[in-house]
């Protein structure tokens, strides 16, 4: 019985070693993308609810078509999400074809170590990633590295920020083709946790302000029902302005736009000695 007991209590030490122990945290992404964020964070710990808040529908645009097919009229393709990622080799194999069309002088640009990753998971190598996604910075490394005027096949969102498309249009001849959309999902779950009292996380993250828009849209706009002691993380600075204009009251933002950073933000946050793997 003794022994059962200090087992016991061995057990509940090693969770409340863990550096998110007692922390609930609501991560929003579609759940085939937040598994692994999940794992991680209660491995770290914490209580973790998974809510999407959004859905992603391809759209019925033949312009991606068309720009694999004219390729050669092309001097690079900018993927600023895995999904576009996931599009552009889903319609290249559709069409017979494999990694081998992109040789002969189109460079691969990729916003983001996760983007990166996805094209890598294809077969294929990225050469362009600018350090940090704003607009000026990505505009600076495309001059670097490429000629003005040259053209530039980016595959998006239908929704999203436009500044750096325009920002982009100044130097480059930009073809954007919006293959994907996306949408709010329709669900009663955070309203009936916030009606039932059990709206009590400590963090909520947002990685898209597609995601903004769909948490707000799931809460029926009763942002002010969020307690002040839950603090929102956000992916990047359209992230931030979104969640800024629909009222939501922002509180970190890593350096460095990727879903490990808005964690290492959390752990540094919880305890300020924690380190941080950027």
């Amino acid at each position: 019985m003794v022994g059962d007991v200090v087992s016991h209590r061995e057990t509940l030490n090693f969770f409340e070693d863990k550096p998110l122990f007692g922390k609930k945290i609501l991560v929003t992404r579609s759940r085939d993308k937040s598994s692994k964020i999940v794992k991680h964070l209660n491995e770290l710990g914490a209580t973790v609810v998974s809510q999407p808040t959004i859905k992603i529908e391809k759209t019925n645009d033949h312009h991606l078509e068309d720009g694999i097919m004219h390729m050669n009229l092309y001097r690079g393709v900018v993927f600023t999400s895995a999904v576009a990622v996931t599009l552009f080799f889903e319609q290249l194999n559709q069409l017979g074809l494999d990694g081998r069309h992109l040789a002969g002088g189109v460079k691969i640009i990729a916003i983001g170590s996760e983007t990166e990753k996805v094209i890598n998971d294809f077969g294929i190598k990225v050469d362009i990633m600018p350090p940090v996604f704003t607009k000026e910075v990505l505009r600076d490394t495309l001059i670097e590295e490429l000629r003005e005027g040259d053209q530039l096949l980016i595959p998006r969102s239908a929704k999203g920020d436009l500044e750096w498309i325009d920002a982009l249009a100044k130097d480059f001849n930009v073809k954007e083709v919006k293959c994907y959309d996306t949408l709010p999902l329709d669900s009663d779950r955070l309203l009936e946790m916030m009606n039932d009292k059990t709206f009590d996380f400590d963090y909520i993250l947002f990685s898209s302000s597609s995601m903004v828009s769909g948490f707000v849209s799931q809460i029926d706009n009763r942002v002010k029902d969020i307690g002040a002691s839950t603090k929102i993380v956000v992916i990047g600075p359209s992230t931030r302005q979104t969640a800024l204009d629909l009222g939501l009251n922002v509180a970190m933002q890593p350096d460095k736009y990727t879903i490990a950073s808005m964690i290492d933000c959390i752990l540094q946050d919880v305890d300020p000695m924690n380190e941080t793997k950027e």
